[in-house]
């Protein structure tokens, strides 16, 4: 199974704990969080920082305002939670194949 393959079938099949989930569908998932959650961070920490530098402008503020109320860290949670739950579905089907 490969990694676009595997990341579609978790989301496929959702909260679904019954079943059975390959070695490979569970660890390309697992890297798949891994590195979006990365991403979701880099991407808030240059916000925070541009509008820290910036802070006096008010260009600053405007970026202090996406980053910190509105805009990428209430999706890092969303993110996190949503993805939490998926992980942790795949990770029971996982537990069905073991034996």
């Amino acid at each position: 199974m490969e990694f676009r393959e595997a990341v579609d079938a978790v989301k496929s099949k959702g909260a679904t704990l019954k079943g059975r989930a390959c070695r490979s569908e569970y660890w390309w998932y697992q890297l798949y969080i891994l590195l979006f959650g990365l991403l979701l961070s880099f991407i808030g920490g240059i916000l925070v920082t541009v509008g820290l530098i910036t802070a006096g402008s008010v260009m600053g503020t405007i970026l202090l305002c996406l980053a910190g109320l509105l805009g990428i860290y209430a999706f890092i949670y969303y993110f996190i939670y949503l993805y939490l739950i998926l992980g942790i579905c795949v990770a029971v089907r996982r537990f069905h194949d073991v034996g």
